[in-house]
């Protein structure tokens, strides 16, 4: 993901329940660093490809997630499947993972 594990601060599965003010949110991995940072990682394993849907996806699961002032969000993507060109190009994460490529290199 390009994240010095010195720099973690704290990582996991995070769940945020819902509430009055708050909307509730499920993230498969969320990794917060030193730097203020806040690595949103969505997995996905299908046997088509990703579709631009995902996109709209995790823009909501970061809108509902309550985060704390002066933090970014990074969104990541990792995937077993393929992702469309339009996932590819859209621009909208910092990493797009193919978990079969990793898993080939050990």
């Amino acid at each position: 993901m390009g994240i010095s594990a010195s720099d973690v601060v704290c990582d996991g599965p995070y769940r945020q329940s819902s509430s009055l003010s708050t909307k509730g949110c499920q993230i498969d991995y969320l990794v917060q660093t030193a730097t203020k940072n806040l690595f949103v990682c969505e997995f996905k394993c299908k046997r088509r490809e990703i579709g631009s849907d995902i996109i709209d996806t995790l823009k909501e699961k970061i809108n509902a997630l309550k985060v704390p002032r002066g933090y970014a969000t990074v969104p990541i993507l990792f995937h077993l499947g393929g992702v469309t060109s339009l996932v590819e190009t859209e621009g909208y994460f910092y990493r797009i993972i193919d978990i079969a490529a990793f898993l080939e290199n050990y």
